[in-house]
Parts: structure tokens; sequence; C-alpha cells
């Protein structure tokens, strides 16, 4: 997965008429859908279309991370912090304690409330960007490692805290950062333990009770949030346990007279999953509605109430008789 800048043109924008080897080149994006189209010029001025600009160079040493050598608004320079300022001596090699190498980061405000205000929103963006990162991977750990039962969603935060822990990441504040931290500490010792004795495996020890609210609301916004969730970027889905699969297959088919294949039925399965968790927030029964307020506010009741009907969108999608559902 790599990261893309875009610059997003003032009114009357123009590109340069000489232009270097790296070249700054229009793209569009479907401000509905969130799809960007790198290749199709023809759409630029149609109607909800947005153009962006993007470059495709890269500083050396960071190929996924595709941005511009220069700002294409001034045409001054841009270097990060890490090019302009040497680390302090002494907080170099231990990301866990020194992520920034004991560099400072400034910020200005004419206004000692906003500068506050700008400081939480930047520390708060910072956990969110992690967090999806570190979700990924413990997908990944848990779709790599094998364990002597069956894992599911519950189970995800175990991973997340391997994660962390194998990544040397620092994440929340006061109480919920010690917590966390804790956590990290025991599913890396667990981990090592099982490397030493059974190389590949790996077996959760606490699932999302375990996990501080923060955590819990970090990783309710990832398929609840209302948009760039990770649904909205194809990175990840939910399917039902296989035992539970099976068991609604035989429904289907026993009840109903209904036979379908696993892969038709997961295709509805998602398309209801991304529905409810978009209206209703109904995921991670453990987690309280405090936290979901948190999140987001929901206009319909938090999770799925008895009898509640099923979604008219989906059932006219797939031509569903309401006896059916």
């Amino acid at each position: 997965m790599k990261e893309i800048h875009l610059f997003i043109p003032s009114s009357g924008f123009r590109l340069p008429k000489r232009q270097g080897k790296n070249q700054i080149k229009p793209c569009y994006l479907d401000i509905k859908s969130g799809f960007i189209n790198f290749m199709d010029d023809s759409q630029d001025g149609r109607q909800g279309i947005r153009k962006l600009y993007y470059c495709g160079y890269s500083v050396k040493g960071k190929p996924d991370i595709i941005t511009f050598p220069k700002c294409p608004h001034c045409r001054h320079q841009l270097s990060s912090q890490t090019q302009l300022q040497s680390p302090v001596p002494g907080r170099t090699g231990d990301p866990a304690h020194f992520p920034n190498e004991g560099r400072k980061v400034l910020l200005f405000s004419d206004s000692r409330q906003r500068a506050a205000k700008l400081t939480r929103d930047m520390s708060e963006t910072s956990d969110i960007a992690a967090v999806r990162q570190l979700f990924m991977i413990a997908v990944n750990l848990m779709e790599t490692l094998k364990s002597s039962k069956e894992v599911s969603r519950n189970h995800i935060y175990d991973y997340f805290c391997l994660a962390a822990a194998m990544k040397h990441v620092q994440i929340l504040h006061d109480d919920d950062r010690e917590i966390f931290s804790e956590n990290c500490t025991k599913a890396l010792h667990r981990y090592e333990r099982f490397a030493a004795r059974r190389p590949g495996e790996y077996s959760p020890d606490s699932d999302m009770t375990s996990a501080p609210p923060a955590v819990q609301g970090h990783l309710m916004r990832l398929f609840c949030g209302g948009y760039n969730t990770l649904y909205d970027s194809a990175l990840c889905w939910i399917e039902p346990a296989r035992e539970k699969l099976f068991e609604a297959l035989d429904s289907l088919e026993d009840e109903y007279g209904i036979t379908v294949t696993e892969d038709e039925f997961l295709e509805l399965f998602n398309a209801w999953g991304m529905y409810i968790c978009d209206i209703n927030m109904a995921l991670g029964n453990t987690i309280p509605d405090t936290i979901r307020l948190e999140v987001r506010k929901c206009y319909e009741d938090y999770g799925l109430a008895r009898g509640c009907s099923f979604s008219g969108t989906i059932k006219k999608y797939y031509g569903l008789a309401e006896i059916f559902l």
C-alpha cells in the first residue's frame, strides 16, 4: 500500500510552462464515491468531479510515499524535518521511546486555545493513522500464524497489541496508554514463547473486553466511522466464522429450500454488514454506546433491535421476496 500526496489547486491555478523530470499531472476525484482517476482527462469539468494534481516523485529510501519535490503553489523546495534537522545524540535507535529521534515539533498559532486544539487534533489524527496501519498488520498476523483454536474478530485486539509491540509503536494517552502498553508487552512475551517452542504458531489470550476505551473507539471507527472506513478503501471486510457460515447455508436449504454457494452468501452478507455498520454501528456487542457516541452520532438506534427489517435497498437489488426476510 502506498501513500500519495495530492495538491488541491486554488481558483485559476496553472501548471508551470516548463517542468523537469518530476512532472505534476492532473487527476480527478469523484466527490461522491471517493474514487480517483489518474488516466482519463475527459472527466475534467464534469459535475461532481474535483480536479487535483499529483507527482510521481519519491524521496530516496521512502518508495511507498509519492509526493512533490517542490510545492506546486509557491515552487519552493519541500523538505522534511528529518532532512533538515539532525537527530538528538543519545536518542537514536530507540523508536519505542523516541520515535522522532529527539526532534521537537513546533506549532504556531495566534491563539492559545486554537494552538491547544490543534495539538490535540494532530495527536488524534496521528493515532488514527497508526491504528489503521497496525490493524492491517494484525489481520495479516491473524491469517498467517497458526492457532490451536478458531480465532474471530473478537480476538483482533490481541493481534493488534502484538503488531504494536513488534513495530515499537506507542499510541494513546494517560490511563489508556498504560493499559495498552501492558497488553502489548504481554502479547509480545506470549508470542516469543510460542516462537521458541512452536515457531509459526500463536494463540491469542485477550479479546476486545481487555481493550482500553480509546482502542475500542478507534477499532469501531475503522468499520463504522461513516467515511474512510476499511470498507471504503477495500482493505478489509467481515465474514462469518466458518462454522456459522455452514449453519446458515444448511438452515437456508432445510427451512426454505434455498441453495446458494458460499460466495453468493458472502456477497449478500457483506452488503448487509456494510449497511448495518453504517446505519446502526452494529459491531462489537461488548463495546458500550458511550464509546459509539464519541465515534459518531447515529440517528437510528445503536445495534439491531429484535424484529428489525432488512435493508430495502439490498432487497431491491437482489430481488429478494419479503417472505424470506
